[in-house]
């Protein structure tokens, strides 16, 4: 089972990467864009369909596994926290196993949804016609790769462990540091 959680780490890693390239793309599109219409009075061809359809479902979607993975999602737990260990985790394994199942539901639905889009060669019509039914396949992969650690989170929990850290195999100093310490 950490075999599994280390692929999917590593999926994560290639796809947070992937996401942190669109944010600086949609910065720089979006400054240029500023920049032409400040000095020439004309803004950048297709900037808000290429935000809105791409960019932004890229950033919003594709790093869901990687902030569950390391813990980062919001968690209320006002009376949880006083639950015996045993019923915390059992309701931690319940919640995981739970948005598992939604979250691939939603997955699936968005798939059919894009594989639709697809065989229509879906586009909008802005200054220049502009594909969009690529983008589509963002919420499926995303949600996807969700639904699968929240999955994994569960089994574990059920089996009354803990997942195991994230590893992005590119620790910098401190993390190094604690996993060194960890391995011993």
């Amino acid at each position: 089972m950490k075999i599994l959680f280390f692929f999917v780490d590593k999926i994560n890693v290639v796809l947070a990467f992937f996401a942190c390239i669109v944010l600086f793309l949609m910065m720089l599109n979006v400054a240029i864009d500023v920049l032409l219409q400040i000095v020439f009075g004309t803004p950048l061809p297709l900037t808000l369909e290429v935000v809105s359809y791409y960019y932004m479902l890229v950033v919003a979607f594709i790093p869901l596994a990687m902030v569950e993975r390391k813990g980062g999602h919001i968690k209320v737990d006002l009376l949880v926290q006083f639950f015996p260990p045993m019923l915390q985790r059992l309701i931690d394994a319940t919640m995981a196993l739970a948005g598992a199942a939604f979250f691939g539901l939603v997955a699936w639905v968005t798939l059919q949804e894009a594989l639709r889009r697809y065989e229509f060669g879906e586009y909008v019509m802005g200054t220049y016609p502009m594909l969009v039914w690529p983008a589509r396949f963002t919420l499926p992969i995303g949600l996807g790769l969700f639904a699968l650690v929240l999955a994994i989170k569960g089994v574990f929990l059920l089996c009354g462990r803990q997942p195991p850290p994230f590893r992005s195999g590119i620790e910098s100093g401190n993390e190094a540091v604690a996993a060194e310490e960890a391995r011993r």
